[in-house]
């Protein structure tokens, strides 16, 4: 269970470091974004990640 939390916690943190650059307005749009994607609610929003080669936007792609 500790081990769960933990990779929760990196997965957002990840997610707020690097795609959101620690904007917290950003993330907590694309955290509801994410949850409703996971939930398998139908979602008309588009997410649009761009950055630098390298720095991990795919890994969060690679894991839902």
């Amino acid at each position: 269970m500790k081990d769960q939390e933990e990779n929760i916690k990196t997965f957002w943190g990840h997610i707020k470091n690097i795609w959101c650059n620690h904007s917290e307005p950003h993330f907590n749009l694309l955290q509801h974004i994410i949850r409703k994607i996971i939930s398998q609610k139908k979602s008309y929003t588009g997410v649009y990640i761009k950055g630098k080669q390298g720095i991990g936007k795919s890994i969060i792609l690679d894991i839902i």
